[in-house]
C-alpha cells in the first residue's frame, strides 16, 4: 500500500509539475484528467473537458483524428512525435508534437497524450527560411552587380602587411589578365608588381584608413606583363577586424587614361599659363612705356583739347591694366587645387589686425576649397573697413542644416542697399578693394560655394556663405 501511494503521489507530481500540456484519456478518446499546462493551451477549467473528446472539443478535426489513431494503432500504442495542429480558444492554430503511449491506469487500458508546442520553433524556422531566401535574392543580386561592374569588387584580408584577396569579381580576369584562382591563391602577386614605393604608400594609406575611419582612396601604379605601367585607383573601407588582421572591402579601377588626360590638359594649362605671363609681361612693359609718352606729351602740350584726350588715353591705359591685373589673379585661381582649408588658419592675420568674433566651433572647421580662401575673409573684413563707415563690430556667425552649412561673416556698419546686393559681385564693380568681390565669388564658386549679401540697410552687410553637404568637417585635430 505504501509503495502504491508513493507510486500514485510521483505520478501526480510529475504529471500535475509537467512543462508539458499532458492529457490521459480512456479508449475512446474521451478526457480522463488533464494537467495544468494542458488548461493554459486550452484556455479552459478541467470540468469543462472532462468526459468529453478532442474532436468533440474542437481541438482536433475529424481528419487529424483519423490519423492520429492510424498512427496509434500501427505503432502498437505508440506514438511518438507526430505533428499535429490545435486549435486554440482565442482561434489560432498551435503547432503541436504528439507522443502517446497505451498505459493501464487504475486497472484500466488508457492513453496518456503528451504534447510539445513547437509553434513558436516553427515560426521562427519559416521566417529564417524566408529570411534565407531574402538573403539568397540579395546575394545573388550582389552578385550580378560585382559580375557586371568595370574593375574588380573584392575583399582583402591583411594581416602584418601581407594581403590576401578572399573575394574578387569575375571582372578581375580581364582587369589585369590574370586567372580568378591565382588572384585567391597568390596573395603576394599583385603587390609584387607594384613598384617599390607604391607598396609602401599604398599600405600607408590603408593604415591611415584604419585609424580615421574613412574610406581609402589611393592611386598607385601597377606593372602588366608586358612591362605597362598603369594607374590604378584602389577605393577601400574597413568592413571588420579578425584573427589579427582587417577584412578590407573595395573596387580597383583603371584610370591609366584618365590621368593622361589630366596631364594633357595639366601640360596645355601650363602652356597657356607660361602664354599668358609672358603676354601680361610684355604687354606691362609696353603699357609702362606708353604712359611714359604720354606724361611727356602732356608736358608739351597747352592745348585743352588735346591734354583732355591724353587724359582719356591715360585712363583707358589704367583701365587695360586692371584687366591684365584681373587675368592674374583668375590664373592664380586656376593654378591650385582644391584642398581642405581650415577656417581658423584663413583669418590669423585679421584677427590681430581687426577684432574679428570667432565661434569657438569654428576652430575646428574644415572646408573642401581653393587654397585663395583667405583671401576671401581678408577681402571681406577689407570691404567692412572701407564700405562700412562707422563699422567697429566684425563677427562670424555659423548655422548647419540639411542643404549644408551656413558661415555668416558681419559688421555693424552702414550694411548695403537692397539695388546693390547682387551688383557688388559684378566685375568692375567697387575698384580698390583687395581682391574683389567678383573674385570673391569666383574663389568660391570653383568648389560650388555660393555668396550673397543679406543684410540690412542701416544696420549692417552679412555675407552669407553656402558650403554644400560633404565639403565641410569638424575634425579634433589640434
Amino acid at each position: 500500500e505504501n509503495d502504491l501511494r508513493e507510486s500514485e503521489e510521483t505520478y501526480r507530481t510529475l504529471f500535475e509539475q509537467s512543462p508539458f500540456p499532458i492529457a490521459l484519456c480512456a479508449l475512446d478518446g474521451t478526457f480522463v484528467d488533464v494537467n495544468e499546462k494542458y488548461l493554459q493551451i486550452a484556455g479552459t477549467k478541467k470540468e469543462s473537458i472532462m468526459g468529453k473528446g478532442a474532436m468533440e472539443l474542437g481541438y482536433v478535426g475529424p481528419k487529424d483524428f483519423h490519423i492520429i489513431s492510424e498512427a496509434f494503432l500501427d505503432g502498437e500504442g505508440v506514438i511518438d512525435q507526430h505533428p499535429v495542429d490545435i486549435g486554440s480558444p482565442g482561434g489560432e492554430v498551435l503547432k503541436m508534437l504528439l507522443s502517446s503511449r497505451l498505459i493501464k491506469y487504475r486497472g484500466e487500458p488508457h492513453i496518456i497524450n503528451v504534447l510539445n508546442d513547437v509553434t513558436d520553433l516553427i515560426r521562427a524556422q519559416e521566417a529564417l527560411e524566408l529570411k534565407n531566401e531574402e538573403l539568397n535574392e540579395e546575394r545573388n543580386r550582389l552578385q550580378m552587380i560585382t559580375d557586371q561592374s568595370p574593375g574588380v569588387v573584392y575583399q582583402l584580408f591583411l594581416k602584418d602587411d601581407i594581403p590576401r584577396f578572399i573575394f574578387v569579381s569575375k571582372g578581375a580576369e580581364l582587369f589585369v589578365d590574370v586567372p580568378t584562382d591565382k588572384w585567391l591563391n597568390d596573395p603576394s602577386w599583385m603587390f609584387d608588381r607594384m613598384l617599390p614605393e607604391e607598396r609602401d604608400r599604398f599600405l600607408e594609406a590603408m593604415r591611415i584608413s584604419e585609424r580615421s575611419g574613412q574610406t581609402c582612396r589611393h592611386e598607385f601604379l601597377l606593372r602588366d606583363f608586358d612591362g605597362t605601367v598603369r594607374w590604378i585607383l584602389n577605393t577601400s573601407s574597413m568592413s571588420q577586424k579578425r584573427d589579427g588582421g582587417t577584412v578590407w572591402t573595395g573596387t580597383l579601377t583603371d584610370i591609366t587614361e584618365r590621368k593622361r588626360s589630366e596631364d594633357a590638359v595639366k601640360q596645355v594649362n601650363r602652356q597657356l599659363s607660361l602664354m599668358s605671363s609672358i603676354t601680361r609681361h610684355d604687354c606691362l612693359n609696353k603699357i609702362v612705356a606708353t604712359e611714359g609718352y604720354i606724361d611727356l606729351a602732356t608736358k608739351g602740350i597747352e592745348d585743352d583739347a588735346t591734354i583732355d584726350l591724353l587724359d582719356k588715353a591715360q585712363r583707358s591705359i589704367e583701365a587695360i591694366r586692371s584687366e591684365m591685373d584681373l587675368t592674374h589673379d583668375l590664373q592664380e585661381l586656376s593654378d591650385h587645387d582644391a584642398q581642405w582649408v581650415r577656417i581658423r588658419d584663413t583669418i590669423p592675420e585679421m584677427v590681430s589686425q581687426h577684432p574679428v568674433r570667432i565661434p569657438e566651433a569654428l576652430h575646428q572647421l574644415e572646408v573642401f576649397s581653393n587654397p585663395m580662401l583667405p583671401k576671401v575673409f581678408i577681402n571681406l573684413v577689407d570691404n567692412s573697413l572701407r564700405h562700412g563707415v562707422n563699422a567697429t563690430d566684425l563677427w562670424i556667425e555659423y548655422a548647419e542644416a540639411p542643404e549644408g552649412l551656413t558661415i555668416a561673416f558681419n559688421d555693424n556698419g552702414v550694411g548695403i542697399p537692397p539695388t546693390d546686393k547682387e551688383r557688388i559681385f559684378y566685375r568692375g564693380y567697387g575698384k580698390n578693394t583687395g581682391l574683389g568681390l567678383f573674385l570673391v565669388r569666383e574663389v568660391l564658386k570653383l568648389t560650388n560655394i555660393s555668396i550673397i549679401e543679406n543684410g540690412s540697410e542701416g544696420q549692417g552687410a552679412r555675407f552669407e556663405l553656402k558650403v554644400p553637404p560633404g565639403s565641410y568637417r569638424f575634425t579634433d585635430l589640434q
